[in-house]
């Protein structure tokens, strides 16, 4: 699968649209670490951990062949059920996400978007967006770039 190429330790610079501001006014601002790992040759399996806040989740990305098109799985410290999505594919660089959950009291909710761009094998961006009351919040990006050894 190409995400693939994705195996390996990324740092992580994440900034926060909704919530409290930072203190300058801008996003909220931290670090972080994303560790990728090949299973199976088909899928890529990720731990991320947030350095500045102690946020840490988990996912399982890969293709449905049955389906032809992307899937993810996402598990972290800030939600108690687990999402699943469903991806497209440009055929290079390019995935985007509909993340949905099973929210107990609430059904399903279709709940998040992700949109996963990966520029070379050394830089990639992820962009988050909430679904309230059928609009686009941005919440969320993150910029990944390939740790290196020193």
């Amino acid at each position: 699968t190409w995400r693939l190429r994705e195996v390996g330790t990324w740092d992580a610079s994440v900034d926060v649209f909704v919530g409290p501001p930072s203190p300058g006014g801008g996003p909220t601002h931290s670090e972080g670490t994303l560790v990728a790992e090949a299973v199976a040759d088909r899928w890529l399996r990720t731990r991320f951990l947030n350095d500045s806040s102690g946020f840490n989740g988990a996912g399982l990305y890969g293709n449905d062949a049955l389906k032809n098109h992307p899937v993810a799985v996402w598990v972290d410290t800030q939600t108690t059920f687990v999402t699943v999505g469903k991806g497209r594919w440009d055929g290079e660089n390019v995935v985007d996400y509909a993340f949905e959950a099973e929210v107990p009291g609430k059904g399903k909710l279709a709940w998040r978007e992700a949109h996963i761009r990966v520029s070379d094998d050394e830089k990639r961006f992820e962009s988050f967006f909430e679904k309230p009351d059928g609009g686009a919040l941005h919440i969320m990006t993150i910029v990944y770039r390939r740790r290196r050894p020193h």
